[in-house]
């Protein structure tokens, strides 16, 4: 017994009392996905935007996929529905978090329902899986929720906790290792030891970099490959937990079937059979490359005759599968063209588009159901608005994620679903209309420009889609759907397309005056068009509304942006007004580079007013966040000296020369520094230094030098 206690129980109490001190002082940040906010005096939740640390390794993934912004009274009231939709950056609505089908479902419920308060959560989070959509959705079970939306699927082989995962060590792990993880993931314990680990290891985002490379690379799965069934199981699993614990609560769910883009997206990856000769897989590859140079030049039935060789030779070949498909699309033979495309979705070695496999054993669980959870079948919602009946660009412009029209298509089929489901056998009111929607979520010409600019960089600049620089049908494709806007930026600043979103925004706020999420795209576009007052307080009544880091930012970014503007004008009293609003909510917000910039500006207004010192103050908060900058060292030597602090006037011109050596008006101000100090032969070496830069010294300066030094009269007129 004691060998036990020394073993186990005091070790156990030990971590528990740290564990326990750690919440008490508020270490680190919650690992829960709600946190409480109180707006206007009343309590709110709202989504932890440190959420994904919990669950990810990779620090580009931890510190990048945040959840959008959702805020929602702590306690619900009588006559609000509260309906919570869980999935992954499908569900987030990728590239169109604005017009995301959770918005515009919200929409569509609230007009057919304009005596409810209608709530739709987006919980959806990039690269999660269904193990981390169970632990939000038991969260959320304690939230007075009416309605649970399930649109997952499409990470389970390369989520956190998946057999390819691209976000973690580990992988995939057993069930009750995987139970283990997650709880252990919910201890401000781990995030401690996360900062002891980083404090230890100089941070090298390159080699950070390669290290998730190599393990995306190692962690491809073949079509074939045991684990995928077991992930499938889990998922399936998971969902089956998540409804027997909802319907406990009486809270029905709805299971979406993701789309996957099987028509015309090429493969991300091929792996070869496990066992073939060498002289198979260079066959192989050989008959793919061929088939795809054919295919460039339109010439399908011999790129389908090469493609189905290599099929012959490995059936499992993702990028010979994908060409046979489009070889009989192209000849009109749908049927073999479905099975090969859908295999090649299949087969692909970055397994995302799991879709058509899960999808089938969803379709086997809960198609024709009368009980939770009930299955809406959004795959085939989106199939039905393509040609041929394959779910292609149209819906979904890369592997997952929809198109403004597949946002649309997957909100109708929900809005059906769940109008059933309330109302069952009574009149179901057809769904707003897709101009409907988007006039009152603020769609306008440079949302468009934006989503094209988007999505063009995406598809053609990632280096995931390496694989389709040898599909150039797929390239051209791409540019004639997005590619006016790929490399041209012109769009950030058109002033018709800036026009039509300020006409588009307000008209959208006449229709829902509250809108936070408009105000604050308002607010943008104003201090694109540098109406820096208007984009102030348009920014702050979105704030006032639902406060969030974004909004502030903007805020901060608008006084910035004003700050300049008054201090060219000369007005540096308004100037540093607004930039004493900007540092505070910098510093709030920790926006090292930013802070840093607008201490810079501030000095440079009370340089002119000749408030020296405080000049010093601001210019040693901006070094000390951001050190070696040459330009910012050179400002505060001109301060130092400026109030007589020679000395320290030097050092600061000598440490802005060794950051860049080629400044000649560094050379010239530290030569009247030394001259201040009476050392005029260091005085003249950075005269000469100056001249030889071309940089032009006053004559009288040089004469003062050359009464003290009559030695240097030579070298500084031979300059």
């Amino acid at each position: 017994m004691k060998a036990l206690f020394l073993v186990v129980v005091l070790p156990a109490a030990l971590l528990a009392g740290l564990e326990a001190t750690l919440r008490l002082t508020r270490y680190g940040h919650p690992t829960a996905l709600f946190v409480p906010v109180t707006l206007r005096g009343r309590p709110y939740l709202t989504l932890n935007e440190h959420i994904a640390a919990r669950f990810f390794a990779n620090r580009f993934f931890a510190e990048n996929f945040t959840p959008e912004t959702e805020v929602f009274p702590a306690v619900k009231g009588s006559n609000t529905c509260r309906v919570f939709v869980f999935g992954e950056s499908a569900a987030r609505g990728m590239l169109y978090e604005p017009f995301s089908f959770t918005r515009m479902l919200r929409e569509m419920l609230a007009a057919a329902h304009p005596g409810l308060e209608i709530e739709v959560i987006n919980t959806g989070i990039n690269a999660i899986d269904s193990w981390v959509v169970r632990a939000f959705a038991h969260e959320a079970l304690r939230y007075q929720p009416d309605l649970f939306v399930f649109y997952c699927g499409n990470n389970e082989l390369i989520g956190p906790y998946g057999p390819a995962s691209v976000s973690s060590r580990l992988g995939a792990t057993g069930k009750a290792l995987t139970r283990v993880r997650l709880w252990l993931s919910s201890l401000r314990l781990m995030q401690l030891a996360a900062a002891a680990r980083a404090a230890f290891t100089p941070p090298n985002r390159r080699a950070e970099t390669a290290r998730w490379q190599a393990v995306m690379s190692a962690r491809r799965l073949r079509h074939d490959d045991p684990r995928r069934a077991g992930a499938y199981r889990a998922f399936l699993r998971n969902l089956d937990m998540l409804q027997a614990e909802a319907a406990a609560h009486g809270v029905p769910c709805v299971v979406c079937t993701p789309g996957a883009n099987v028509a015309d997206f090429p493969p991300v990856a091929s792996m070869p059979d496990p066992c073939p000769t060498a002289s198979q897989t260079g066959t192989v590859a050989t008959l793919v490359a061929r088939a795809q140079s054919h295919a460039a030049s339109n010439d399908y039935e011999r790129a389908g005759e090469l493609a189905r060789e290599a099929v012959a030779i490995d059936a499992g070949c993702a990028d010979a599968l994908f060409l046979t498909g489009l070889a009989d699309l192209h000849h009109g033979v749908l049927a073999t063209a479905t099975q090969s495309l859908t295999r090649a979705a299949i087969c692909d070695a970055v397994p995302t588009r799991t879709g058509p496999e899960l999808n089938v054993l969803l379709r086997t669980a809960w198609s024709g159901s009368t009980s939770m959870p009930f299955l809406c079948d959004t795959e085939a919602a989106l199939a039905a608005q393509c040609p041929n009946g394959l779910v292609g660009s149209d819906m979904i412009f890369d592997q997952v994620h929809l198109t403004l029209a597949g946002h649309y298509t997957v909100a109708s089929a929900l809005y059906q679903r769940i109008e059933t489901l309330w109302r069952g056998n009574a009149f179901i009111a057809p769904p707003l209309s897709m101009e409907s929607c988007l006039a009152i979520l603020g769609w306008s010409r440079h949302d468009h420009a934006r989503a094209c600019h988007d999505t063009a960089r995406f598809l053609l600049d990632n280096p995931v889609f390496s694989n389709h620089v040898h599909y150039a049908g797929w390239r051209a494709d791409v540019r004639r759907r997005y590619g006016a806007y790929h490399t041209n930026d012109a769009w950030q600043t058109d002033t018709d397309l800036l026009d039509d979103a300020v006409r588009s925004y307000t008209n959208a706020l006449a229709l829902r005056p509250g809108s936070w999420e408009v105000l604050r795209r308002l607010a943008r576009v104003y201090k694109i068009r540098k109406d820096y007052a208007a984009a102030i307080v348009t920014a702050e009544r979105a704030n006032q509304l639902i406060p969030s880091r974004g909004t502030e930012e903007l805020t901060a970014d608008a006084r910035f942006g004003r700050a300049q503007q008054r201090a060219a004008e000369g007005i540096h009293e308004g100037a540093i007004d607004d930039l004493n609003a900007a540092i505070a909510i910098q510093r709030r917000l920790g926006n090292v580079t930013n802070l840093a910039q607008a201490c810079v500006l501030r000095a440079s207004c009370l340089i002119s007013l000749r408030r020296f010192t405080e000049a010093i103050h601001d210019l040693d908060e901006a070094l000390g966040l951001l050190p070696g900058n040459a330009q910012w060292l050179n400002t505060r030597g001109f301060t130092h000296f400026q109030c007589g602090n020679y000395e320290q006037a030097v050092d600061d011109y000598s440490a802005s020369l060794r950051c860049e050596a080629r400044q000649g008006v560094v050379h010239c101000n530290r030569a009247y520094a030394y001259a201040k100090l009476e050392r005029y032969q260091e005085a003249a070496a950075d005269v000469v230094a100056a001249m030889q830069l071309d940089y032009p010294v006053e004559p009288q300066f040089v004469d003062f030098l050359k009464a003290r030094q009559p030695h240097q009269d030579e070298a500084c007129e031979s300059q």
